[in-house]
């Protein structure tokens, strides 16, 4: 119970910030009716007769005849108050000793979910109506309430990198949100992925990440480096938008360290630039490209047993690096 109570001081007083903009209250009972500064009572509703709740088994009975009704973001009626709910109300001050029922002006039934989790969204998922939060997925229903979302109270204005307040219930095994409250929409945090180019479009590009084919839109704020093109590899920097769309902020072509090998073989050929060595480990046939510059001794010829340097290409061939006689 103190967790509820709890929960109830918290948010009786969102609801007096919310209710001093309208200072109108029912008009006194009786004579001996004073309206106060204050007075208030919170618990869980025990049983409803008419126009009086009961809590704490009928001990503290409260008239709401004439009472606003809360829930939520707007108006409900005495109808909505049921056992077992959790309400918050604002009292009228008696001026003498009675035991009767205490006399609200306002009375917010507080939503008393299961479970309520704070937190920033991970991910979503819009067809499959469920996102992400605290590593908990949340399914969204037809009777989940979204609060500060304005146009886009649905899961389609849910994005991540939202810092929500999610009320959920236990539902055929899984948490279903009851009611989810945005409170900030932070700026779209970038994101990294890395794979190869398989498209490219003048406003979007499609990218093999580990496997999947992912769209990217490109604008006049995304910056391309090094030349990518199709069947390259690329590393893109992307935020996701309020459409869920990846939009790139920026597409560079990967750069990966050259594979640097050392062997020891016999030269089989040299003709011009290219060389071919028989490797001693394996004795294969290793061709070997020479970079322009670089300046080979002159004594070397077929038959020779050498140490090589080399770099491996993509293609299966070699780039000499370095040669040396071996004995």
């Amino acid at each position: 119970m103190s967790r509820k109570l709890a929960l109830a001081v918290v948010t009786l007083l969102f609801a007096f910030t919310a209710l001093a903009k309208d200072r109108a209250v029912a008009p006194s009972r009786s004579s001996d009716i004073r309206l106060g500064s204050g007075a208030s009572v919170t618990g869980e509703v025990t049983a409803v007769a008419g126009n009086i709740i009961s809590l704490a088994g009928g001990l503290v009975t409260i008239d709401a005849g004439g009472a606003r009704i809360l829930r939520g973001e707007g108006p409900a009626t005495l109808a909505d108050v049921k056992p077992g709910a959790l309400i918050a109300a604002t009292l009228q001050e008696p001026g003498s000793v009675s035991t009767g029922p205490l006399v609200a002006t306002n009375v917010a039934i507080l939503l008393n979910a299961d479970v309520t989790l704070t937190g920033t969204t991970q991910s979503v998922d819009g067809a499959g109506n469920q996102f992400l939060l605290l590593n908990r997925t949340i399914k969204a229903g037809p009777n989940t309430t979204f609060v500060n979302f304005r146009d886009r109270a649905s899961i389609s204005g849910l994005q991540a990198n939202m810092l929500v307040i999610v009320e959920a219930n236990a539902s055929g095994g899984a948490l279903l949100a009851s009611r989810i409250t945005l409170i900030a929409p932070f700026p779209p945090r970038p994101q990294v992925a890395s794979g190869v180019v398989k498209s490219i479009g003048t406003d979007s590009w499609v990218i093999d990440v580990r496997g999947t084919d992912t769209t990217f839109v490109v604008n006049a704020s995304t910056r391309i480096l090094g030349s990518p093109r199709v069947g390259q590899k690329v590393d893109v920097l992307y935020t996701v938008d309020t459409a869920n769309a990846n939009v790139a902020l920026s597409i560079i072509k990967s750069f990966e360290l050259p594979k640097v090998v050392i062997f020891n073989g016999v030269v089989k050929s040299i003709e011009g630039s290219r060389w071919v060595i028989t490797r001693d480990d394996d004795h294969k046939d290793i061709v070997l490209n020479t970079l322009g510059g670089i300046r080979l001794p002159p004594f070397f010829s077929v038959g020779d047993r050498v140490v090589v340097t080399a770099s491996e290409n993509s293609d299966g061939t070699y780039t000499l690096l370095m040669i040396l006689p071996r004995r």
